[in-house]
């Protein structure tokens, strides 16, 4: 007895080969009917025997394409339509769009087969893709993902290529970015008055870059600035050029086997470095690289930050090196270049030459960063960055609601737009301190708003009064959203506890820790060392560091010794601060700070966990000026020994019901280890004592918010536990395993983050859940 079923596919299944699967299936079975892309995600009527449909719906959700991710399958008996075939439909567009849009790829093994194949007619061919590979989102202007909706509409099909397109046999049947030599994009090379297309191109940039050159690179999302890591030289002039003083660049390396030589490769290293999204990996570098490496590519830093080859362009250029370094093309926190003429323009005086082509970059998107789990060895890679390879990929929410937009902090800045019970996360903006970034950010906005075909219904934002999406939402500015959106606004550490909590699936109340540089609080002032009891859009701060002082204001995140001054002038007082206590700040501007710090004058209260980290890292010699956010933390880190027996001491007090961790006495306590309180010619630790002093601070600040949230869960009732934990510091390796083993110790359970950033790139997220549960409260 013949039967219909008509099934809707619902996840990424657009653009990764999901309806030549079906096609394939199908005549397999000898079924009849039809397949196509709808917004609402992939539409199949099916006829045939009730065991042939059985089977067929098995097969469907057991042997996807490698990049389909299946989120549900819905199927409906239907009467017999008497269908002759099966057939691929031409794609529709639906009223109520729940397709997912899927993440640019690494260049496949089969393609790069081909690339290097001088037998096959894409050799050496820069755009070489697949189904299975290649460019999606960067590309895509409007849904369905089809070829005409995307920067490859430019480019006709030459006849070879459309016989591929148009055979459901061939591995590129229906691969949207597919081109060849003869009609897809070329190559560029400008260089001075001189411009060389094709093979010439690649040959030229390679001859520049050996000759200690840099070169602007298009990729997949936007251009990287390539140089030799070999060339101290060229690594230093490109730093000088791009204003980036110290702050580790990436590398780019040709093989596992070369990552292998710089960094300590394990299992669930080799599979994050070899995934489909290929981000950019933290790694912990080899003591001794077998690679003379530059000393600037790295300074300082206990990780190499490395990633694979992930366009073909990538492994034609990386064939003639071992490894390149491979950075964003932008002044610092400015958006990625995209554009041809707009990266000649920005990036004037910085880059030599321009490796450029003629496809499009629909909407730029860096590179993603990623570490392994230090908490959980079998846990796979924790984002830092959310952009290639992982947008626009949906975080499914514990709740659901009406579209909700949520325009995120500004410090990495990222966008957050909601459909149903999904959110999708934008990619990395950078720093929300500059007109550029904040168009960037409407772009993303208009295109995310597009993709999807939604319209926000409220607009979340952080609670500062003085950020520029506070000023976007108020001064009446164009903005894609309709201008009469109800705008409402959750305070920074509020966000960052929602966010750690819908990623993992948890709803009703919770105690969290939020620990990060800068927060606006509720009361005003500077928070970042915060206990908070949370139960939707309800926050109670239920304790946190002990305030300081802040002197300067902003100015002392440029200059942690400021901090250390605060935390001194607390300690030993105005009376007992020695002129050469601070290596390297002249006698005069100690005695300054601490007159400021004394008085309360010109600065700010502050509970910042972040501005703590500052002050112990500037008392210990490690870092006194920061040349990038959160050096002075990772240079703390960098230098401490995790096995150093704790002696240094903490107070737990009580101020209106909350408890207040004092790290005062951890602060005396090292000062004194150091000999700061000795008389001495010259103030200087040798290294052992600094390495375990460092130590002993992560283990003391861990200790001490563990035994202060336990001490809250005993006066509560009706809360797990279980402690949701958020913000930059918690990327800080070494404390995220003290804190997890200071909870467990006291039967908590923590978690973090895993595939959205514990930094303030998650904080998007936590603003949409908190719009989703508000609109729950107004109904």
């Amino acid at each position: 007895m013949i039967e219909r079923l008509r099934i809707t596919v619902d996840g990424i299944v657009q653009g990764v080969g999901f309806r030549p699967f079906v096609y394939r299936i199908a005549t397999e079975l000898g079924l009849t009917g039809w397949v196509n892309n709808t917004s609402d995600g992939v539409v199949i009527e099916v006829e045939g025997g009730r065991g042939e449909l059985e089977t067929f719906l098995s097969r469907l959700e057991t042997g996807v394409p490698p990049l389909a991710k299946i989120a549900s399958v819905q199927s409906s008996n239907l009467k017999p339509a008497g269908y002759l075939d099966f057939s691929i439909r031409r794609s529709l567009s639906g009223a109520d769009p729940t397709v997912l849009v899927a993440p640019d790829t690494a260049v496949c093994p089969d393609c790069v087969r081909e690339l290097f194949d001088p037998g096959d007619r894409r050799y050496r061919y820069p755009f070489i893709n697949c189904t299975n590979c290649g460019p999606r989102y960067t590309i895509l202007r409007s849904v369905p993902y089809d070829r005409p909706n995307t920067s490859m509409g430019a480019f006709t099909m030459c006849d070879l290529c459309r016989a591929e397109y148009d055979d459901p046999a061939d591995r590129r049947f229906h691969a949207q970015p597919n081109a060849c030599h003869d009609c897809g994009p070329a190559l560029k090379l400008i260089y001075s008055a001189i411009e060389v297309t094709g093979e010439e191109a690649v040959e030229g940039a390679i001859e520049l870059i050996s000759g200690g050159e840099t070169v602007a690179i298009k990729g997949l999302g936007g251009f990287h600035l390539a140089v030799d890591p070999l060339n101290d030289q060229a690594v230093s002039r490109l730093r000088d050029r791009k204003g980036r003083e110290e702050k580790p660049l990436a590398l780019m390396v040709r093989d596992l086997e070369t990552a292998d030589r710089l960094c300590d490769l394990n299992e669930h290293s080799k599979r994050i470095l070899t995934s489909t999204e290929s981000p950019i990996a933290l790694l912990r570098r080899r003591e001794r690289p077998d690679i003379a490496i530059s000393h600037v590519v790295a300074q300082r830093s206990r990780y190499f930050g490395l990633m694979l080859p992930y366009t073909p362009l990538h492994h034609l250029l990386i064939s003639y090196f071992d490894l390149l370094v491979m950075t964003s093309a932008n002044l610092s926190e400015e958006p990625l270049c995209a554009g041809n003429e707009e990266a000649k323009q920005r990036l004037d005086g910085i880059a030599d030459a321009f490796l450029t082509h003629d496809r499009d970059i629909v909407l730029r998107c860096d590179d993603s960063i990623v570490r392994l789990d230090p908490v959980d060895a079998e846990g796979g890679p924790v984002v830092l960055r959310r952009a290639r390879g992982f947008v626009p990929s949906p975080v499914e929410l514990p709740v659901g609601g009406e579209p909700v937009l949520a325009l995120g902090p500004e410090l990495k800045g990222t966008v957050c737009l909601t459909r149903g019970r999904r959110a999708f996360i934008g990619q990395h903006l950078g720093d929300l301190k500059n007109l550029e970034t904040l168009d960037f950010l409407k772009e993303v906005v208009s295109h995310l708003m597009d993709v999807l075909e939604v319209t926000p219904s409220m607009v979340i934002r952080d609670l500062h009064p003085d950020y520029f999406t506070t000023g976007i939402t108020q001064s009446g500015e164009q903005v894609p959203w309709p201008s009469d959106t109800p705008v409402f606004a959750v305070q920074h550490h509020h966000a960052h506890i929602l966010s750690c909590q819908a990623e993992a699936g948890l709803t009703g109340p919770c105690i969290g820790i939020a620990l990060d540089g800068t927060g606006y609080g509720t009361d005003g002032t500077i928070w970042g060392g915060e206990i908070l009891y949370v139960d939707g859009t309800r926050m109670e701060r239920m304790g946190h560091l002990k305030p300081m002082w802040m002197p300067g204001g902003e100015k002392a995140i440029e200059q942690p010794w400021r901090m250390a001054v605060s935390y001194l002038t607390e300690t030993i007082g105005i009376e007992g601060l020695r002129p050469d206590i601070l290596r390297e700040i002249p006698e005069e501007d100690i005695s300054l700070m601490a007159k400021l710090c004394a008085n309360e004058g010109h600065g700010i209260m502050t509970t910042s966990a972040g501005r703590l980290f500052d002050a112990f890292s500037a008392l210990l010699g490690i870092c006194t000026h920061s040349r990038y956010e959160g050096q002075a933390a990772i240079e703390l880190e960098a230098v401490a020994d995790p096995d150093e027996p704790n002696s240094l001491h903490y107070a737990l007090e009580e101020d209106n019901g909350r408890v207040v961790i004092d790290m005062l006495p951890a602060f005396a306590g090292a000062a004194g280890q150091l000999g700061a309180d000795f008389p001495s010619p010259k103030y200087r630790p040798d290294i052992e004592t600094i390495k375990s002093v460092a130590g002993q601070f992560h283990r003391a600040l861990a200790e001490a918010f563990a035994e202060a949230v336990h001490r809250i869960f005993q006066s509560l009732s009706g809360v797990e536990p279980v402690v949701p934990l958020g913000g930059g510091v918690f990327q800080n390796e070494l404390f995220c395993v003290m804190i997890a083993q200071e909870l467990k110790e006291r039967g908590l359970k923590p978690v973090f983050h895993r595939n959205v950033p514990t930094n303030d790139g998650g904080i998007s997220l936590g603003q949409a859940v908190y719009g989703l549960l508000k609109q729950r409260e107004m109904k």
